[in-house]
């Protein structure tokens, strides 16, 4: 069975089902709804169910465990070629509150009017209120781009179309002002983008087994205070590529914590270092699998993940025996494990070689060639005229430089704290996607791993350094790999 390592999340089905009676517009916000849920993911709180409601007195709001928006909002933000942004906004922004437990939101919502004027109201409550506001856009931000809606983009329009379509004055007592709201979805903005950044370098980087560089990625995520069990997830999955990469046998065998459906294959070995501690390793990898678990126990693949890191902690310690396994049987029959997978493995830590091998095609992926990538590899990065977009670390001394072309992008990442530097090359040229395309319909073209993020599946040919990205069938982009 091929490896294939799973980032994907578990879909709670926590919402009413689409009926045949509702509207476009409400079906396709139930949409984003689930879309947003599924990529939250997330225990710590149970999940809301979302009901759209008559009335027309408070656009959205979190109550009671539900989070209600009203249909007007679905109508007003209909007419907009950006509604899917615009209403990701709203729901990732009222689902925040929700997860973060800001308890001041659960009778009042996203611009509540308040006509009670004997209800007196302290700065102090107002900028508590500021606050959770500045959270709930930076979490709900993040979650709405790693869902596919640039909504913060889209904030300010969001927040302009409710405050005219609902008369409501720019002053209202005991709310932030819509002046002061402005101003904390703009400061949001760019935080928002540069950890949706982050978490998309750092997968990108397990793809490749830059394990080093995905720590630093996941974890200046967390350190800004938003989780999520694919990020513990992935961050584990880091250290344990890291664990695995440090000692010359482990690094020669097959994981079944990479899952496919074809056959097995071997972590790719990196150099050794005998200065790193495989189990301190491999404990760190466990406890952030345990945290993913934490926030969503249906998690089955991080159940995968942990017998197989328990494992390796048994093997290096030198008191693996026949009786764990099936202890993890026992206690993992409702979790999904595939139990073959870890009886191989089993085999291959008690034997003194492992047998297996990668087979290889004889036929080569083209890399996509311009003039501009050739200068920046000649250049050794961009020059000041090329005026990339820059994501620095807030707590670390990580760097993204970005760039978009017509029919590419740049990403050069440097971690100065581990003294790390990679380059990926995405193309979404056309004529070149096609002729990748075709090649791989008129070749039996064998790939080193196949990879689950999200939505999208990935296809990776390690010798090459080339990763091709699909959506179900269709071939989306090449992601290049390079060390400068």
């Amino acid at each position: 069975m091929r490896a294939l390592l799973f980032f994907s999340l578990i879909y709670i089905n926590c919402f009413s089902q689409v009926s045949e009676s509702e509207s476009e517009p409400e079906k396709l916000t139930i949409e984003i709804y689930k879309n947003l849920v599924s990529n939250i993911s997330n225990n710590s709180r149970f999940t809301p169910t979302l009901e759209i409601t008559l009335t027309e007195i408070n656009p959205a709001k979190v109550s009671n465990g539900s989070i209600y928006i009203e249909k007007k909002l679905i109508d007003l933000f209909y007419d907009s070629e950006d509604f899917e942004a615009l209403m990701a906004y709203v729901i990732s922004h009222e689902l925040a509150h929700h997860y973060l437990n800001h308890g001041w939101t659960k009778q009042t919502g996203f611009a509540f009017k308040n006509d009670n004027k004997n209800i007196s109201v302290s700065d102090k409550m107002v900028l508590i209120k500021e606050m959770h506001e500045e959270e709930a856009d930076l979490w709900g931000g993040f979650f709405s781009q790693v869902s596919g809606y640039n909504s913060l983009a889209h904030a300010k329009e969001a927040i302009n179309k409710i405050y005219k379509a609902y008369k409501l004055p720019n002053e209202i007592k005991g709310y932030p002002s819509l002046e002061r709201r402005i101003c904390i979805i703009e400061s949001n903005i760019t935080k928002a983008n540069k950890l949706a950044k982050l978490f998309e370098t750092g997968n990108t980087s397990l793809i490749f087994n830059l394990y080093g560089l995905a720590e630093a990625c996941f974890t200046e995520i967390l350190r800004n205070n938003v989780n999520s069990p694919e990020i513990y997830n992935n961050l584990g999955i880091a250290y344990f590529l890291k664990a695995v990469n440090s000692d010359e046998k482990l690094s020669r065998l097959n994981y079944p914590i990479f899952i496919d459906d074809n056959s097995s294959i071997k972590v790719k070995s990196r150099n050794i270092s005998s200065d790193i501690d495989p189990i301190g390793l491999l404990n760190l990898a466990l406890d952030n699998f345990r945290k993913a678990l934490v926030l969503n126990e249906s998690y089955s693949s991080t159940n995968l993940n942990i017998a197989v890191s328990e494992m390796l902690i048994e093997h290096l310690s030198g008191t693996l025996k026949k009786s764990y396994l099936r202890k993890v049987k026992k206690s993992n029959l409702e979790n999904q494990i595939k139990f073959p997978e870890l009886d191989e493995l089993y085999s291959n830590l008690q034997s003194k070689s492992s047998k297996h091998k990668i087979k290889r095609s004889n036929a080569r992926l083209t890399k996509f060639s311009n003039d501009i990538i050739e200068v920046f590899k000649f250049s050794g990065g961009f020059e000041r005229k090329d005026n990339p977009v820059i994501f620095n670390g807030y707590l670390s001394n990580l760097t993204i430089k970005e760039k978009f072309y017509s029919d590419f992008t740049i990403n050069d990442i440097q971690d100065s704290d581990n003294r790390k530097r990679a380059v990926f090359f995405q193309v979404y040229n056309e004529v070149y996607i096609n002729k990748i395309t075709l090649f791989l319909e008129q070749n039996d073209f064998i790939f080193d791993r196949v990879i689950k993020i999200g939505k999208y599946q990935y296809k990776v040919d390690y010798l090459n350094k080339i990763a091709l990205k699909f959506d179900n069938e269709s071939l989306l982009s090449v992601i290049n790999f390079d060390e400068l």
